[in-house]
């Protein structure tokens, strides 16, 4: 989720109601003191993108505060995941030199793009070097860079426009019974012991929808389409790691596969992993005739309770 920055005395307006930032609080949160009534308010960073998206925040330029003029507010990468951050380094490079492309009476043709693309992915290839950031494998399509340019033209070329909005598309284009054959296909056909790959649990559920099909065109009614074999791969990319695994294979295999490397699994009940620990003590034994040992002390834990048994 993308974030803003903000410095400590920055004087802010939040739906109508002034606050002054304090700096950074708990948990990376600022501290933004009202400027009438009581009590501190703490917002993470996502949440203060969220109201600019809302269009309920905006910088107080004019504000009474010590210390130097206001700074704008602007767009905190670090707030990205890695991937995120790399998708909007690269757009923006692509954006400014689309500009200069354009002021030179550049076009914006598919053909045109496509070559400026190419020249423009080799220059940020070379700027990748040595740098934090992942080049991309392939230049973006003509398409791509005309929708960003037109959002990042929109906004006043900041750079907050060019991340991509997580929420997408709240509601879905599949019907009701669409919905309701891929899941069926899925928690029937794809989640089970018989391992089916995607393109056979589609071959099926294209079949059951034409049987469904004949008995609705028999009493008039509409006939459902069949959902892409790419929307059956979507809801199937969604579905966790572990339930698939545990599913298709057995529980000792999906934790095997999905523990995190030097993290022990969890136990959930009583004696459900004992744990030996077998330890020299720092002590010596007189077993006479002058001869001296130190024992071994050896325990068996429970983890779940860590009783000794």
């Amino acid at each position: 989720m993308a974030g803003l920055y903000l410095e400590k005395g920055a004087v802010v307006e939040i739906k109508g109601r002034r606050y002054t930032c304090g700096g950074r609080g708990p948990g990376g949160s600022y501290l933004l003191a009202p400027h009438q009534g009581r009590g501190n308010h703490y917002l993470k960073p996502e949440a203060l993108f969220d109201h600019v998206q809302n269009g309920d925040f905006k910088m107080v330029e004019d504000a009474e505060h010590n210390g130097e003029s206001l700074p704008d507010s602007h767009f905190d990468l670090t707030a990205l995941s890695d991937p995120e951050r790399d998708q909007v380094l690269m757009r923006h490079f692509y954006m400014q030199h689309l500009a200069e492309y354009r002021n030179g009476g550049g076009k914006l043709s598919n053909a045109a793009l496509d070559n400026f693309a190419r020249h423009t992915h080799k220059a940020y290839l070379k700027q990748c070097r040595g740098k934090v950031q992942t080049p991309p494998t392939k230049p973006m399509s003509a398409s791509s860079i005309r929708r960003w340019f037109r959002v990042w033209t929109k906004s006043g070329f900041k750079l907050i426009s060019l991340v991509r909005d997580a929420r997408g598309n709240s509601h879905s284009k599949l019907t009701l019974e669409q919905q309701q054959y891929l899941e069926k296909a899925i928690d029937e056909d794809y989640l089970n012991t018989r391992r089916m790959t995607a393109k056979q649990v589609h071959i099926l559920m294209k079949a059951k929808i034409n049987v469904e099909n004949r008995a609705r065109k028999m009493d008039g009614r509409k006939p459902i389409s069949i959902p892409h074999y790419n929307t059956l791969l979507a809801h199937i990319k969604r579905v966790d790691l572990f339930d698939k695994l545990k599913a298709r294979y057995n529980v000792q295999y999906a934790l095997k596969v999905t523990r995190e490397y030097g993290i022990t699994p969890p136990v959930n009940r009583h004696l459900e992993r004992i744990q030996a620990d077998h330890t020299q003590l720092d002590l010596y034994v007189d077993f006479g005739n002058a001869v001296l040992a130190r024992p071994w002390l050896t325990l068996l834990l429970d983890s779940y309770s860590k009783a000794i048994l």
